[in-house]
C-alpha cells in the first residue's frame, strides 16, 4: 500500500552531465514502471557538485529535471538547507517541486523556504517491517496529479466533461393583431 517514487543520488557538476544521467535513469531504471510519487534528483555530493560552482550545479539540476518532464516523468529535486541555501539558485529552480531533508523529527511543516515544498523529509529513524527507514510527509496528492496528467507511467486519465444544460427555450412572441 505505499506509494512509490525513485530518486537519483547525482554527482553532475554541468547541465550536460545533468542531462546525460537524467537520461541513463530513464533508460535503465524508470522505463516500463509506474510511479505515484516525483522523481526526484538528490543534490549533494560535495566531492563533485560543491567545486561545480552555483551556476554550473544549477544548471546540472535544470537540464536533469528538463530531461526528466520532456520524457513524461514528473521531477523533484531533493536538498537539505545547506545546499538549497548555498550551492542552488532557488530563482531558477522556482518551476521545480522540492523535497526538503529536513531531519528534526517534528510533525509541524517546517517554514523554510516559505513552505513551498511538496515533500519534507523529517527523520531517518522510522521503522516499516523492522527495517530502518526515512520518514516524509507528503503535502500534495502526487498520485491523483500523475494519473490525471499521465505522468510516471500512467496513462492520462480523460476529464469526463461536466453534461451541459440543455438551453431554456427563447419563448417565440406571439405575433399581435392589426
Amino acid at each position: 500500500g505505499l506509494k512509490v517514487g525513485a530518486y537519483w543520488y547525482s554527482c553532475a557538476d554541468n547541465a550536460t552531465n545533468g542531462r546525460n544521467e537524467a537520461r541513463y535513469m530513464i533508460d535503465h531504471c524508470l522505463k516500463g514502471k509506474q510511479f505515484e510519487l516525483p522523481i526526484a534528483m538528490d543534490v549533494e555530493d560535495s566531492h563533485h557538485q560543491i567545486p561545480a560552482g552555483r551556476k554550473n550545479l544549477t544548471d546540472a539540476v535544470i537540464a536533469f529535471c528538463e530531461e526528466l518532464e520532456n520524457s513524461g516523468y514528473y521531477a523533484n529535486i531533493y536538498a537539505n538547507p545547506n545546499f538549497f541555501n548555498n550551492y542552488l539558485d532557488q530563482g531558477r529552480l522556482a518551476p521545480y517541486d522540492k523535497w526538503l531533508a529536513l531531519w528534526n523529527s517534528s510533525t509541524t511543516k517546517p517554514s523554510y523556504m516559505g513552505g513551498n515544498f511538496g515533500l519534507w523529509q523529517n527523520s531517518s529513524s522510522g521503522s516499516v517491517g523492522g527495517y530502518r527507514v526515512d520518514t516524509n510527509y507528503c503535502y500534495k496528492d502526487y498520485a491523483a496529479i500523475m494519473k490525471e496528467l499521465g505522468l510516471n507511467g500512467f496513462a492520462k486519465t480523460p476529464v469526463t466533461p461536466e453534461p451541459k444544460p440543455e438551453p431554456t427555450p427563447t419563448p417565440t412572441p406571439e405575433p399581435k393583431p392589426e
